[in-house]
């Protein structure tokens, strides 16, 4: 059996005279005496792109994203693409599918492209390991509440509450 794929072209939805393949090619329809397959160029992200003419104006399309909504169903209104392979520059319809954020996230995660960001490391985090301890041995004395707790280090009663409850911070 060939395990090659047939290449498909549909138009582009609000592009007149552009079309995408479902491996991920973009053409031009708009040269009358021959179609175009536009030069893709990868963006700071990572992802292929391609610039399109309408109105005069350039616009930058993602070439996953083309391909998606032009080949995929996407019934539960999911905002995301993933690909399937952990590749962002295979665009293959088949090697793509919509997805929440958060199923974005675990699959990066899964295939080992994304590190779990924890604690200190987490950009917006306002404490340090030593803090955490420190937190968690002033509360286990017993002579802090989760009240005088927040006081001290600056933040709310809930937030120290699940830092002792190991809701958060809970790899120390």
């Amino acid at each position: 059996m060939n395990n090659i794929m047939k290449e498909i072209w549909k138009d582009i939805q609000g592009f007149d005279g552009y079309t995408v393949s479902n491996l991920g090619r973009v053409k031009s329809l708009l040269n009358p005496n021959k179609d175009i397959i536009l030069k893709q160029a990868i963006s700071t992200s990572g992802y292929n792109r391609v610039f399109l003419r309408k109105d005069g104006s350039t616009h930058t399309k993602y070439v996953h994203r083309l391909v998606a909504k032009t080949f995929l169903s996407n019934s539960e209104n999911k905002r995301e693409i993933n690909h399937l392979d952990g590749n962002k520059l295979k665009n293959w319809v088949s090697n793509l599918e919509w997805c929440t954020s958060s199923e974005n996230s675990k699959h990066a995660l899964n295939l080992g492209l994304l590190d779990s960001v924890v604690g200190k490391n987490q950009h917006s985090s306002k404490f340090k390991e030593k803090d955490i301890l420190k937190i968690r041995s002033l509360y286990a004395k017993g002579n802090e509440t989760y009240e005088s707790l927040a006081e001290k280090f600056g933040t709310s009663f809930g937030h120290i509450g699940q830092i002792v409850t190991r809701k958060r911070w809970k790899h120390i």
